[in-house]
């Protein structure tokens, strides 16, 4: 299953970087509906077999860095994936962090209902202009997200094909930029642990790819349900 990290990478044209975000497998809480955010829960043997599977559906993509999260489900998550990958041990980026949910972590839906109702009724409603108790907004989560890919821009003709494995709410944060969607279309993403997501990074405006089978349109804002799972997106970071 492995292979060798030495294999040369053909660069895309106009400089195009693939970048490959892989969700954490599950944990405990995955499985029980409690908000994780900064929480450092550890993998469960699920997520451990989400990893593997998320790793052989990359054995073709010619993957030569990996990067992930500080916390552990990611950390364990990421280690799996270069393992199996046979390339070198994985980056740790901070700003990859998952939305912190401050007061809310470690509770489930129900229980935050029967504490916060009104804060829930929020979030629900308006995502984008909702700061969790003692935690923070979409927007600040979405500037260190943002900040990560002009890093990986600067970086994208010498780095091949990155993975990124993170958190569920950082992964729609960035489909939410891939397709210039404000930040009040969180939910219009689904992102299961082990999902892989597709973007490809370079300079210019921001536009999403052509639909492929079961996707909706990202690029041209066609958003027929609330929810759907997403595939291949193009994010372009917007010229200053």
């Amino acid at each position: 299953m492995t292979r060798s990290a030495e294999r040369p990478v053909r660069s895309r044209p106009g400089g195009r970087a693939a970048i490959y975000f892989v969700r954490h497998g599950e944990t405990r809480w995955t499985a029980q509906g409690r908000y994780q955010g900064g929480s450092d829960i550890p993998l469960a043997p699920a997520g451990v077999c989400q990893a593997r599977r998320a790793a052989r559906s990359l054995l073709r993509h010619r993957v030569t860095t990996v990067v992930s999260s500080p916390l552990r489900r990611a950390v364990r998550t990421s280690a799996v994936i270069a393992r199996c990958l046979g390339v070198g041990r994985p980056a740790v980026d901070r700003r990859l962090h998952e939305l912190r949910f401050g007061s809310w972590e470690g509770l489930t839906q129900r229980e935050v209902r029967e504490r916060w109702p009104d804060q829930l009724r929020a979030w629900k409603r308006t995502p984008d202009r909702f700061r969790f108790p003692e935690g923070e907004t979409l927007a600040q989560a979405q500037a260190r997200l943002r900040a990560f890919l002009r890093t990986l821009r600067s970086r994208r003709n010498r780095s091949g094909t990155t993975v990124v494995v993170t958190h569920a709410g950082i992964i729609r944060l960035a489909l939410l930029a891939a397709g210039d969607l404000p930040l009040s279309q969180f939910r219009a993403f689904a992102v299961e642990p082990g999902a892989v997501v597709r973007l490809d990074l370079r300079a210019g405006g921001v536009r999403g790819t052509r639909r492929r089978s079961g996707m909706a349109s990202v690029g041209g804002r066609h958003l027929r349900s609330s929810r759907f799972s997403v595939d291949s997106v193009e994010y372009r970071e917007r010229s200053k």
